[in-house]
């Protein structure tokens, strides 16, 4: 039993301090991550969570079931659209889910996720819906208003209650179940046992069931909290229960450090660990998405779950820091914080705000405005502004100490001096007789320096646009003797990470995750060699340099709002607001970053097997989609999540905001999936493309037996041409010389043929001068017997022209003539004689000399006759041929 002495008195006491507690922590609370509809493309409603043994959320949105891996979303609808209402992982590792007539399960490890309803659930055509669903140590139960399903993971059972429920819980071995409008059951093996209902008022609902300290104690629906005291209920009666009354409780939960969550209808969630005070409320003023939670749930890893009427919001309330939310924007943006005379202020675009006893801010009166920069000098605040410089004294009055503009870095250099940076320049503000002013201005100053650092007349700082710079000023801080400058490849902006350091003959300058050298000759980053030498032998730049990665690396990336990095306290400006931590807490803070591989599809194949490393595919499966997700931790910054491909993508490129990388085209090689956590780098999948099979050792084998092939074969055929050339080359040489032999025998031939034409001819000649001769003879003697004796003269002349005549139509001549002819002339005779067979002799020989191409004239003297009697045998000739007119017996006889 609780010591209730001590609870009244731990009331009394912080019932004068209500105000404060009740002000002050409901304004900074845990950090929260918000998820509108927009995020996971739902509706507004969020009934129920459930984790998966991979760390993968589950939420039963109005819309169906959406799973988040910490990169994407995916959805599952229900059969008809029907609404899950409830999730709960089983000790199989599935996804179970209640709904309208709804009794089934998600498997997670299925390739394609669907809800499949259990085997004779019973529930089908009931019309009842499943609203809830717990377990103990041997089945699952599913709860609808007036009806238990108890699954044992092989049949399912169902149980009708005495009365409708609500949701029953499972604790310390025994299952509880509120009756709807009425009290309390404790279920067992089909028996509904129901406790006292004495200090239970009429008709209350009971719609939480805990055990805290090892008491049961219910949350009702507007009575409040009580206890369960062995055989009553004792309600507990504090400033807190009285207050949530009237909010309507609609859930609560025992979350894992032993705290109480509650969440109501009318204003949001409050974190308490004895109903007496919370620790936190969280609503809508203070970063709460709306005031109506529908649903609670802490994951294995400290995250709460908070399911609302719209959307639903993830609250690390395992978390060391708290955050202040500046929803309604009235702050502004903030520049910078303080700690002075015990009070926190803060610095934004509108104005000095002071925090109150009530939690809230109050804004300063006359210091609207930017207000860039605090200082805390003995019980003064120095502020620089957008209009100047200001001072609030003691008297919390404000004192306008000089009129240049842009106060922006201020820094206590001696007794009552301070060194300020201006938009004009810096300046040198003294305290002279109780009152600050400004004395001149440091000649040969930029304008607009962020952030420096003054030491033994040297100055290190970082201006927007000349990067990193180094003064050396005179004692008395009138002018700049020599400056240099370096500018960074990375741009200097408001927001980044600053802090200066002094080292022997100069400065260190860490800036974000980067470590510079400033000294009076030169200004230069550090090699990482000599970063990380540095950083270990100075423990107070280590520290320093360990803060910022770890912020630059964070989900609340941003300026630090406190002056000294080194406080015990930092504030860290977020977009909205401001979060507060512990220096030590925050150092100390883990956040896993593991990133895992959640599947992979490659193409052609669909979904593979990623529990074995290694895979080999094929040259035309390479395409592949990576889908990554978070382990365990799904809402850590994603901003410094870097992936490369060793052997395809070697520089860092940024992961997808979905988680899903696509490779394209992958060529044939081994490759190996790298990721950058922003902590440590992981290998996470390790693949080969097989080069496609014209590249293979197989491809190979076959070119070399193809290439073989091929030389045989074209070996062959040289070969095979080369025989056919030869012989062709033989077969022409043996034409050649047989044409040539015929050649040299035609030559031959023609020759012979040409000298017996030309003996021929020469024979017709000589047989025309031979009776040409004779003729002549005949004439001359016929003339010279004219005058002589005429018997004598007469006897001679007869045996003259008897012998001349007798050679003019020698029978011999023409034999000869005719073998002659015929040895040119071939068979014309014969063929003459076989086409006329009425042709004579003379016509024959008349025939022959035409062919011949002999004209009349020398035609006559071989016949013996004048040339007139020539044309006439011609004539006959054409007669006896059958000759037309047009028809030339020369060309005629010589084509015969």
């Amino acid at each position: 039993m609780r010591n209730w002495c001590t609870i009244i008195i731990r009331q009394i006491e912080l019932l004068a301090l209500l105000g404060l507690s009740m002000s002050l922590v409901g304004q900074e609370v845990p950090r929260m991550h918000s998820f509108d509809k927009s995020d996971y493309k739902g509706l507004y409603q969020n009934w129920d969570f459930a984790e998966d043994c991979k760390g993968n959320l589950y939420v039963a949105n109005t819309a169906g079931v959406f799973i988040y891996n910490g990169f994407a979303w995916k959805q599952v609808v229900l059969n008809y659209g029907h609404i899950p209402r409830a999730l709960h992982l089983g000790k199989d590792c599935k996804i179970y889910v209640g709904g309208y007539e709804t009794i089934g399960v998600i498997d997670p490890s299925a390739d394609t996720l669907t809800v499949v309803a259990l085997e004779n659930s019973q529930i089908e055509d009931s019309e009842e819906e499943i609203w809830h669903v717990f377990e103990d140590r041997s089945a699952i139960y599913f709860q609808s208003f007036s009806l238990l399903y108890k699954y044992d993971y092989e049949i399912i059972e169902k149980i009708t209650p005495p009365n409708n429920i609500m949701f029953g819980q499972y604790l310390d071995d025994k299952i509880f179940i509120p009756e709807i409008r009425g009290g309390l059951f404790e279920f067992d093996d089909q028996t509904f046992t129901k406790l006292s209902e004495k200090g239970l008022p009429p008709e209350v609902k009971i719609v939480g069931v805990e055990i805290l300290d090892g008491e049961l104690i219910i949350a009702t629906e507007f009575h409040g909290i009580a206890w369960y005291n062995k055989d009553h209920f004792e309600f507990i009666n504090s400033s807190f229960t009285r207050q949530i009354k009237d909010e309507q409780i609609n859930k609560m939960i025992k979350l894992q450090d032993g705290r109480i969550a509650i969440g109501t209808i009318r204003n949001g969630i409050y974190i308490t660990d004895d109903f007496i005070d919370f620790d936190f409320h969280i609503n809508r003023e203070n970063g709460l998405s709306n005031n109506t939670v529908l649903s609670l749930y802490q994951t294995q890893f400290g995250p709460l779950c908070v399911g609302l009427e719209r959307g639903f919001e993830i609250i690390d309330i395992h978390k060391p820091g708290i955050h202040y939310y500046d929803s309604k924007g009235q702050l502004g943006t903030i520049f910078s914080t303080i700690w002075h005379n015990d009070q926190f202020y803060l610095g934004s675009n509108q104005g000095l705000y002071l925090k109150n006893s009530l939690g809230e801010f109050e804004l300063v009166p006359g210091s609207q405005g930017q207000v860039l920069t605090l200082l805390s000098y003995q019980n003064e605040l120095i502020i620089g502004h957008n209009r100047g410089t200001l001072v609030l004294d003691a008297k919390q009055e404000l004192v306008h100490v000089s009129e240049r503009t842009g106060g922006l870095h201020m820094q206590v250099v001696g007794r009552d001096s301070i060194l300020q940076s201006t938009y004009t320049g810096i300046i040198l503000l003294e305290k002279i007789k109780g009152s600050w002013q400004e004395v001149h201005v440091v000649e040969g100053s930029d304008q607009l320096i962020e952030h420096f650092l003054y030491s033994n007349g040297s100055l290190a700082g970082i201006q927007k646009y000349k990067g990193l710079l180094h003064y050396k000023l005179d004692k008395n801080f009138t002018k700049v003797e020599e400056a240099q400058y370096y500018l960074p490849q990375t741009s200097i902006k408001r927001e980044g990470l600053v802090d200066i350091f002094t080292k022997e003959n100069g400065f260190n300058i860490v800036y974000d995750t980067l470590l510079y050298c400033v000294s009076a000759t030169e200004i230069f980053p550090y090699s990482f060699e000599d970063k990380q030498s540095r950083i270990e032998s100075e423990s107070d730049l280590n520290q320093v340099y360990s803060l910022f990665s770890k912020i630059y690396n964070s989900l609340e990336y941003g300026q630090l709002l406190n002056q000294n990095p080194l406080s015990d306290e930092l504030v860290i400006q977020l977009e909205e607001g401001y979060m507060k931590i512990a220096m030590a807490e925050y150092i100390e803070l883990e956040e896993n970053r593991d990133i895992v591989v959640e599947a992979v599809s490659v193409q052609d194949i669909g979904h593979v097997d990623i529990e074995s490393d290694g895979q080999v595919y094929n040259a035309n499966n390479n395409d592949l989609q990576i889908q990554l997700a978070l382990n365990r931790n799904l809402f850590i910054s994603k901003t410094h999540l870097k992936f490369k491909v060793s052997g395809f993508i070697e520089d860092w490129q940024d992961i997808p905001e979905n988680g899903l990388v696509l490779l394209t085209k992958l060529p044939a090689g081994k490759y190996d999936f790298i990721v950058d956590n922003g902590e440590q780098i992981q290998s996470l999948y390790k693949f080969e493309i097989k080069p496609p099979w014209y590249r293979s050792t197989l491809g190979f084998l076959l070119y070399f037996i193809l290439g073989f092939t091929v030389f045989i074969a074209i070996n062959g055929y040289y070969r095979r041409k080369w025989k056919r050339e030869k012989m062709k080359m033989e077969h022409e040489k043996k034409e050649f010389i047989e044409k040539e032999a015929m050649r040299l025998k035609a030559k031959n031939l023609e020759h012979e043929v040409n000298f017996k034409t030309k003996m021929l001819a020469n024979s017709a000649m000589a047989l025309v001068q031979k009776n040409k001769a004779l003729d002549e003879l005949k004439d001359l003697v016929k003339n010279e017997f004219k005058t002589n004796d005429h018997t004598q003269k007469q006897n001679l002349y007869n045996k003259i022209v008897k012998i001349v005549d007798t050679n003019l139509s020698s029978k011999k001549d023409w034999e000869v003539f005719e073998t002659n002819f015929a040895q040119v002339h071939k068979d014309f005779i014969q063929r003459m004689k076989e086409s006329y067979p009425d042709i004579t002799q003379g016509d024959l020989k008349l025939a022959a000399y035409i062919r011949m191409d002999m004209s009349s004239k020398e035609i006559a003297p071989l016949l013996g006759i004048s040339v007139r009697s020539v044309e006439n045998k011609r004539y006959r000739l054409r007669k006896k041929m059958n000759l037309t007119i047009d028809d030339n017996l020369s060309e005629f006889l010589m084509r015969f």
